[in-house]
């Protein structure tokens, strides 16, 4: 079955449309040239897998699903997965510890949850498939993309058509947040199919630091106490929530004002990750008390690491750093090819990571007087921040203040 399309156009041998997806027989006609196209990228993201896109929008019924596709031929070559809602947009005051929603003005929002377009290399594909993006999502309030890769084909095909002048939207580039990672065989790494984690942390770490780390684990687990638990099952869920939770509450990010997702939709989803095996959940415990657990997403030879914490009390034994540990071993002995750290450039990171990557959020608001009070105010302060941050680093105080914020406000 052919989905409904809204438009088509031909551009050389380019053939462009955007097209409305719902569930059943129209997003099954398109999922193995989406999953197709998905795979071909440097990097794949679980994020853009049409199964996860799915998941979601049966989670969230506000929701639909909208695709411009790139054809040659007959052939699907291109897929941009849009997700369409009413999303309120909130004005935020972030205060030490916390944030404040100052204002909520209700909006209709086109998300793009792509770091790249999942279409061809190639600078005409991308202008093609932006321009039909944007001409298909005209009656939206808000085009957002919450990750655009920095020198990506897609950050400089927003370039150009903004260099055009489409006086239809206003346009809020946000200053690039970083994005560690290891790669295994990137300088200073392995290649999961031709070395040992044991060589990746000789060639990482100085062998001082590796006595440590060795130190450490004994420490924490001679006694015959403290155990590694791998809860990976759809029915493992519900144990692992709690245990993380009470650790969670012990934490340094607890003290310092973190939250801990406590909603049924965080149990719902990790349960649908666990079920296609995508769920990496491990807790060191002591006896019976959880004392520090690793939360992550292993998919496509990429591991994610959404959370992790550990019991302060327990901090002079370093079971975070042993479950670390004890995690990307076994992702690494599964054929992890890349960890992504996720957001936030802290040194414990900078430890065991050997790449980054930068993605900036880039926003393009309606020039209509409802969107523009919304998202304006909020983009004039982020610009004053980043001058903030800018002349901070200029001065070379950028990592005093960068301890103050994370150890004093909790950010």
């Amino acid at each position: 079955m052919v989905p409904r399309r809204w438009v088509q156009w031909t551009f050389g041998r380019w053939v462009v449309d955007a097209t409305a997806v719902r569930d059943g027989p129209e997003l099954a006609a398109l999922s193995d040239a989406w999953e197709a196209c998905r795979r071909r990228a440097a990097l794949p993201r679980y994020q853009e897998h049409p199964d996860r896109l799915r998941h979601e929008l049966a989670r969230r019924p506000n929701r639909s699903l909208g695709a411009v596709l790139l054809r040659e031929g007959d052939e699907v070559v291109g897929v941009v997965p849009v997700i369409e809602e009413e999303q309120p947009h909130h004005w935020l005051v972030r205060l030490p510890r916390r944030t404040v929603h100052a204002l909520t003005v209700p909006l209709t929002t086109a998300r793009v949850p792509s770091e790249t377009l999942l279409v061809p290399d190639d600078d005409t594909a991308h202008q093609l498939a932006l321009a039909e993006l944007l001409t298909a999502h005209r009656g939206a309030d808000v085009i957002h993309f919450p990750g655009v890769r920095t020198g990506s084909r897609l950050e400089q095909a927003l370039g150009t058509v903004r260099a055009g002048g489409d006086g239809r939207w206003a346009w809020h580039r946000a200053r690039p947040a970083t994005r560690l990672q290891i790669r295994f065989g990137a300088a200073g790494g392995t290649t999961s199919d031709e070395a040992s984690f044991d060589d990746y942390l000789a060639a990482r770490l100085h062998r001082q630091e590796r006595s440590n780390l060795r130190r450490d684990a004994k420490r924490l687990l001679a006694s015959g106490r403290a155990t590694i638990t791998g809860l990976h099952q759809p029915g493992d869920v519900d144990r692992f929530l709690a245990d993380a939770a009470h650790v969670w509450s012990r934490s340094w990010h607890s003290a310092r004002g973190g939250s801990f997702p406590t909603g049924s939709g965080t149990a719902d989803d990790l349960r649908w990750l666990a079920g296609r095996g995508w769920f990496r959940g491990y807790v060191v415990h002591d006896g019976a008390e959880p004392v520090a657990f690793l939360w992550a997403t292993m998919a496509d030879d990429t591991l994610w690491i959404d959370k992790m914490a550990f019991d302060r009390s327990w901090r002079s034994l370093a079971p975070g750093k042993t479950v670390l540990v004890h995690g990307l071993r076994e992702a690494h002995e599964q054929g992890c090819q890349v960890v992504d750290f996720g957001f936030g450039d802290y040194p414990y990171k900078r430890v065991w990571a050997n790449a980054e990557v930068a993605v900036r959020p880039i926003t393009l608001v309606r020039t209509r007087w409802k969107p523009m009070a919304a998202c304006l105010p909020s983009a004039a302060y982020g610009r004053m921040r980043a001058t903030t941050i800018d002349a901070v680093t200029a001065a070379g105080l950028d990592v005093r203040a960068r301890r103050f914020s994370s150890r004093r406000l909790g950010r």
